[in-house]
């Protein structure tokens, strides 16, 4: 009997070892999305760049995040302004994003439409538009 309780006592050892790294590696996974919902959102049909960065971060970029809508989305700020976004559509969608920039002029590889804060398009799968400040 000695031999079957120490058997399950290394098996429950074993059980609380890999339930300890579960939730250790559900924890990092939650601290990276937290930073991701502050450089970019995406829900509603709409993309928000920079939508929740604290005054004390500056310089900020980010490349390659996924946004809704198979959007992949790299963007850069300088000084506190957004200075260049790129989006890149993985299938034929329209794009609809927040005007992240401070000034209103940008300048863009693909015609905007206007609507309030917020600039549209279509995009063909593999189409890039890139957005930068004057």
């Amino acid at each position: 009997m000695a031999t079957a309780g120490a058997k399950f006592i290394k098996k429950s050892a074993l059980l609380v070892l890999a339930l300890s790294a579960i939730l250790t590696l559900e924890g990092n996974f939650a601290a990276s999305q937290a930073i991701h919902e502050m450089v970019l959102q995406s829900w509603g049909n709409r993309v928000q760049i920079f939508p929740a960065i604290p005054n004390e971060w500056q310089d900020v970029s980010f490349h390659q995040l996924l946004a809704e809508g198979g959007f992949i989305i790299d963007a850069e700020r300088i000084g506190g302004k957004t200075i260049k976004v790129k989006i890149t559509a993985t299938v034929d969608q329209s794009l609809r994003v927040k005007n992240p920039f401070s000034q209103p002029e940008y300048q863009s590889n693909i015609k905007l439409k206007e609507e309030d804060t917020d600039l549209m398009c279509q995009l063909k799968a593999e189409q890039t538009l890139l957005i930068t400040s004057k």
